[in-house]
């Protein structure tokens, strides 16, 4: 019975070697320990857990394996005081260039220790002599590890959703205000356009408009009249009287109200010349 259930298990630990098993059977743990003895106790109980072991005598190994390539391992099991390393400056290395949970385990059962270990990074402390249960839940540590960082990923893109959604309502603000903004100087240039079909203009409409004061000198007026002649009658509308002018300080708004005046002026002449005939 005894030899038939040793190569039961011969035969199933074959299997489990040639095809890596559902986690957590199988995670891969990098152990790290100076003491040989303690290395191989940990690691047959790792072993038993169907965890893949990698054992490490020091701390240098244990980075240089790392640096070589860290997704080969889930999680770092490690021992605080290291002959070669001190064990905090481990963790904080391991926790800044390899982002790993990272377990450690000593003989050192003092409180002020163990915080020095969380706060250094450690997900968990083990007080040696390790017990087989606290083995067995090395996996939930990097399950919660995998969960925080999927959290991590979905509030950055979140965060990133809402910056592109924000900076889509800023552009199209922006169009929209241009496009109102356009929309206002057509209606100016409309309104200048309209002008010369009228010879008189409501006061209640001219009151609508407040319009900036400005005094029409006989050399700007002289100068109005030059750029409305080499216009002509059709393109003499305020914004192209403005550019033709080109006067420091002179808006639409003035060239639209004297253009207005001017038109009367002349629907005026006009029509003294028509009774004179």
């Amino acid at each position: 019975m005894t030899g038939g259930a040793g190569e039961a298990r011969e035969s199933s630990m074959s299997a489990t070697s040639a095809v890596r098993l559902q986690f957590p059977e199988g995670l891969r743990v990098l152990a790290v320990d100076d003491d040989q003895t303690c290395l191989h106790v940990v690691g047959r109980m790792l072993e038993r857990c169907m965890y893949q072991v990698t054992k490490c005598r020091n701390g240098k190994e244990a980075l240089l394996l790392l640096r070589e390539d860290s997704s080969r391992f889930d999680i770092v099991l490690s021992d605080l005081h290291l002959s070669d390393i001190n064990g905090l400056k481990l963790l904080e290395i391991i926790a800044f260039e390899m982002d790993m949970p990272v377990v450690v385990m000593s003989s050192d059962d003092k409180r002020e220790t163990i915080m020095k270990g969380v706060i250094h990074g450690a997900c968990d402390y083990m007080v040696k002599p390790v017990r087989m249960d606290a083995v067995e839940l090395l996996w939930q540590h990097v399950i919660r590890k995998r969960r925080n960082d999927q959290l991590k990923e979905m509030e950055q893109a979140m965060e990133d959703k809402l910056v592109v959604e924000e900076e889509e309502k800023s552009r199209s603000m922006k169009k929209k205000m241009k496009k109102r903004k356009d929309k206002k100087e057509d209606q100016d240039d409309e309104g200048g356009e309209s002008s010369d079909h009228m010879n008189t203009a409501s006061p209640a409409s001219a009151s609508v408009v407040k319009k900036p004061r400005m005094v029409w000198t006989p050399a700007l007026h002289q100068q109005f009249e030059a750029a409305v002649n080499q216009l002509g009658y059709s393109r003499a509308v305020p914004k192209n009287i403005v550019q033709q002018m080109n006067l420091p300080g002179l808006t639409r708004e003035n060239v639209a109200s004297h253009l207005q005046k001017f038109h009367k002026h002349c629907g005026r002449q006009s029509e003294v010349s028509q009774r004179r005939f």
